[in-house]
């Protein structure tokens, strides 16, 4: 894990989580939305960059709350490569976002996405047991602890647009 290669998949599989965050953050402020089509492209551009803002902050809390779980609640040593570790099985046990693409060409209710949330939570569970080996209750509760932080971060977001 500590190669360049392996920091490069990393950072690269990092980019695209926080790209279907983005596209989740869309998709509900789409459902919000007034449906004017006629927009700038002005406005268009800084909703893009207000969209991207919210999913880098709600992923900066959620990756803060997982790292802060891991070493006060697990009890990990600060070792960067198992931090490193931890961080990537989280990140590719959340590709079940990738399920989001799929309200672009079917209609979906929304609580389609909080289905969709439940899968990544219980994904992200067991990826973190794999990697740390503590119990499935203690790795719950980091998990749950973090997904709930994003959780109310990106509704205070919405809440404020």
């Amino acid at each position: 894990m500590g190669s360049s290669v392996d920091k490069g998949i990393l950072y690269r599989s990092t980019l695209i989580h926080i790209a279907l965050d983005a596209f989740r953050i869309s998709f509900s402020k789409g459902n919000r939305a007034d449906g004017a089509s006629s927009r700038s492209i002005f406005s268009t551009i800084f909703n893009c960059i207000e969209v991207i803002g919210d999913a880098l902050l709600g992923n900066i809390i959620y990756m803060v709350m997982l790292f802060l779980g891991m070493r006060f609640i697990l009890k990990l040593s600060f070792d960067i490569t198992r931090y490193r570790e931890a961080l990537f099985a989280v990140i590719i046990s959340s590709y079940f976002k990738l399920f989001l693409f799929t309200m672009m060409v079917w209609e979906f209710p929304s609580s389609v996405v909080k289905l969709i949330e439940m899968f990544v939570l219980s994904s992200n569970v067991v990826a973190l047991r794999v990697v740390s080996q503590f119990p499935k209750a203690h790795c719950f509760g980091v998990c749950f602890m973090a997904h709930a932080a994003k959780y109310l971060t990106e509704r205070w977001i919405l809440g404020n647009a």
